[in-house]
């Protein structure tokens, strides 16, 4: 046999296994969630899990994986904020933020390849915009003001926090890999 052809039967077995560690991975977390009496929109590490994944894996993998979170978890893996799941789920108050997983890391991704955006910033920016669309898809059910108010300005103190986070961990990573 080629061994051309086994590097590159390798590569994708590998790849497969990267995406659905990482899809397996993303849902496993919604268990950490903090619920808050003043929302219906619990903190969570899924969003940060979710535009990270591009950084470490790629836009690819990354987009691969957290659409399969979204298809599991909408057939009944209960991947979504405190073990929820179904199309319920997804097309509830907290939707947005569930798709805006997937549109968020694509902005990173972006931001990271083609506008050499630094990693601190492109993970603020994907936060704030898995904040945007959520708000925004909670505001068809309780208006702009309230998904504002509910579903954006509660959270961006945590993420500006996680991102810090997440940045340090990177760095971390990155130096461990270097060296």
């Amino acid at each position: 046999m080629n061994t051309a052809i086994l590097i590159e039967e390798n590569r994708t077995l590998k790849d497969i296994l990267l995406v659905l560690f990482a899809t397996f991975f993303l849902g496993s977390i919604s268990k950490i969630s903090i619920p808050l009496f003043f929302t219906p929109i619990p903190l969570v590490l899924q969003n940060s899990v979710s535009i990270f994944l591009p950084v470490i894996i790629g836009r690819k993998k990354s987009s691969y994986s957290i659409l399969l979170y979204i298809l599991l978890g909408a057939l009944g893996f209960p991947f979504f904020a405190n073990g929820s799941f179904g199309i319920s789920s997804l097309f509830g108050i907290s939707g947005g933020y569930i798709f805006g997983y997937f549109f968020s890391a694509n902005i990173v991704s972006w931001l990271l390849e083609k506008k050499g955006v630094s990693i601190p910033s492109a993970l603020l920016i994907g936060h704030l915009s898995i904040l945007l669309f959520g708000s925004l898809w909670m505001s068809f059910y309780v208006g702009i003001q309230k998904g504002l108010l509910l579903g954006f300005l509660p959270f961006l103190f945590t993420d500006i926090l996680k991102t810090i986070a997440m940045s340090k961990i990177y760095e971390k990573i990155n130096k461990k890999i270097a060296s």
